[in-house]
């Protein structure tokens, strides 16, 4: 039998289950003197399972975390007051120290400018330069507080938005994954995630491109083998995104552990 190798595990963030009433009633309760309602709830519901099950890069919020966004963007003629908020900074400013408060050095997974406006009834320059502007704050708020990093969900619909949101520690990770989507973020980062069903679209891109990390989300031992045929294991990582129809958060990421494991 061949030495096993553990990769490195890495949380792209985490959907948790809705709690119950009397789970937010006794949660906030006990933080009573800071700031705490539902979303503080569910960051932490994202949050624990990982810690517990070990994995080395945890990552606090999800797609969920666009009802922080939704708290203070109502529609498209209040855009522009939106993004120039110092309101809804300080509250994402809240919502770092509690992640960190949970997990020194996490991530934090946001949702990209499409999911706040799905309709794409804000359009233009000036909304694209205020908007990513905004993400700047944001990640540089959060970082203050603690944050090592970012996760961007469905940041990747266009050439202009990933541009946009790149940054050296942020990771874009989208929803809809193609060829052109992949060669675009590559134009950007040198850090992938993909699911095992994706993982095909990954070989023929190394010959045109520099993939500096490959985050492999719930990988099969057939990808394993196959990827460590064409890249060094210190370039790849063993990642999980926990979606709500995913068994329980304390099984998926035991399972994301499993699957780190490889000999």
């Amino acid at each position: 039998m061949g030495k096993q190798i553990a990769f490195q595990t890495v949380s792209l963030g985490s959907e948790p289950d809705t709690p119950d009433i009397s789970e937010v009633v006794s949660f906030v309760s006990t933080h009573r003197g800071k700031e705490a309602d539902l979303v503080t709830v569910l960051l932490s519901a994202s949050i624990r399972p990982q810690v517990t099950a070990g994995i080395a890069q945890v990552c606090s919020g999800g797609r969920f975390y666009k009802q922080r966004f939704c708290e203070y963007y109502k529609d498209a003629d209040e855009n522009l007051s939106f993004l120039t908020s110092g309101e809804v900074l300080h509250a994402m400013q809240c919502d770092a120290r509690h992640a960190v408060s949970e997990a020194k050095r996490c991530s934090f997974a946001l949702v990209g400018p499409s999911r706040l406006d799905p309709l794409g009834s804000v359009s233009g320059a000036d909304w694209a330069d205020d908007c990513f502007s905004f993400y700047r704050s944001i990640r540089r708020t959060m970082r203050d507080a603690g944050i090592a990093g970012h996760v961007i969900h469905d940041a990747c619909d266009s050439v202009d938005t990933i541009e946009g949101l790149s940054g050296s520690k942020v990771v874009l990770f989208p929803d809809n994954v193609t060829v052109t989507v992949l060669e675009n973020l590559l134009e950007f980062q040198k850090t992938v995630a993909v699911t095992d069903e994706q993982y095909s679209l990954i070989p023929p891109l190394l010959e045109q491109y520099e993939i500096r990390k490959l985050i492999l989300i719930r990988p099969s031992k057939k990808t394993l083998s196959g990827v460590l045929e064409l890249m060094d294991p210190d370039a790849l990582l063993v990642g999980g995104y926990r979606k709500e129809d995913s068994p329980p958060a304390e099984e998926y990421w035991d399972g994301v552990i499993c699957d780190s494991l490889y000999s």
